[in-house]
């Protein structure tokens, strides 16, 4: 739209609901906007009316509707990243969980030999639920070092407003403990139910 002078004719628009539209005519005035109160229009009747009197259309929004704008750009964005977040902690997940089964494997002779002085299966299955559980905390406790950084430096060269959540860094850290302890089960009870004698014989 080109730029708006002193003496236009405009359409002012308002789309607060999406079945109508309030079209007012108004005036570009010197101190400011004069306008003329009219009826409300369906939102069909606006493309004439700028046809027919070759009004400039000029689309104004209410607190309410930018607010509701804003609440929608946030839950969409809120959706996207807890997406990605999910998609990052199945990823982390499945790596651990292979990570445990090569330790297993690697291991054997050292869980015959645990069990051959008296080690029990859940003593072995705890052992190493606990290892993958170490192994995700660790993870997390770096990633949330790593965010306070990143969070830190935004604040200061790009002079963005951050705050950081107690209780999301709280959480963060339980949650990298739950994908320890989910995706290290599997592993841990397949060394649980590895036979003493065929795990000393193995090489």
């Amino acid at each position: 739209m080109s730029k708006l002078a002193v003496g236009d004719r405009v359409l002012l628009v308002s789309e607060n609901r999406p079945e109508w539209a309030m079209a007012d005519y108004a005036v570009v005035c010197a101190g400011g906007w004069s306008v003329p109160i009219y009826p409300t229009l369906p939102a069909a009747q606006v493309a004439p009316l700028l046809c027919d009197s070759g009004a400039k259309a000029v689309f104004v929004s209410s607190l309410e509707q930018l607010g509701k704008t804003l609440d929608r750009a946030t839950r969409t964005m809120t959706a996207l990243l807890a997406g990605i977040a999910a998609v990052s902690l199945i990823v982390g997940g499945i790596g651990i969980m292979n990570i445990m089964l090569l330790s297993v494997t690697e291991r054997t002779r050292e869980i015959g030999v645990r069990r051959a002085v008296g080690a029990r299966a859940r003593d072995i299955r705890s052992q190493f639920v606990l290892e993958a559980m170490t192994l995700s905390v660790t993870g997390g406790v770096v990633g949330v070092c790593l965010g306070l950084v990143a969070a830190a430096g935004l604040s200061r060269y790009l002079h963005w407003s951050t705050t950081i959540s107690p209780a999301a860094v709280v959480v963060a850290v339980g949650v990298a403990a739950g994908v320890g302890v989910f995706f290290g089960w599997y592993p841990a009870r397949q060394a649980a139910r590895l036979d003493p004698i065929q795990s000393l014989r193995y090489e």
